[in-house]
């Protein structure tokens, strides 16, 4: 039920710009008060899976007002911050793509890897950087050749 709300707010997000604006007015707050929601979920749930807190729905409220605060708040921080910079626009634009597709590329480079005796840490690096490289070759021809955002702040042969 939360993905469906969570989908609803970013549907009115697209559909009304203006809210962005609105929302972005307490941007502050919302960030503070999330991680005030967080810091006493540290605390109040320490003691683990015996708690009688878990029950009673405490870890629910304090779960849905975590996740409500920082999205609101990370938004109003994005729109009043980060909307005009470049390297914002640049990755906002593959976002969309990225996510729907870096499962599958995610999976299929760890089948192949799995079986190497190489350090766990290298085939992460292998995997993240294989993805991000097919992902982006996904973008390109995706959207054209040539992306569609200001790349003056990429190194001369990345902006090709």
């Amino acid at each position: 039920m939360i993905y469906g709300l969570f989908f609803l707010a970013g549907w009115a997000l697209h559909r009304r710009p203006e809210l962005r604006h609105a929302w972005s007015r307490r941007a502050r707050l919302r960030l503070a008060l999330a991680t005030l929601t967080a810091a006493t979920a540290f605390v109040v749930f320490r003691d683990g899976v015996g708690s009688p807190w878990l029950s009673s729905g405490w870890i629910d409220l304090l779960r849905a007002t975590f996740s409500w605060l920082m999205t609101l708040g990370l938004i109003g921080a994005f729109a009043t911050r980060f909307e005009q910079a470049p390297w914002a626009r640049f990755w906002s634009e593959r976002a969309y793509l990225f996510y729907l597709l870096h499962l599958p590329i995610v999976l299929l480079l760890q089948r192949l890897l799995e079986a190497q005796p190489w350090p766990a840490i290298m085939k992460y690096l292998l995997i993240a950087g294989g993805t991000m490289i097919a992902l982006e070759v996904a973008y390109r021809a995706w959207s054209g050749s040539r992306p569609k955002t200001s790349t003056r702040f990429l190194p001369e042969r990345l902006a090709r």
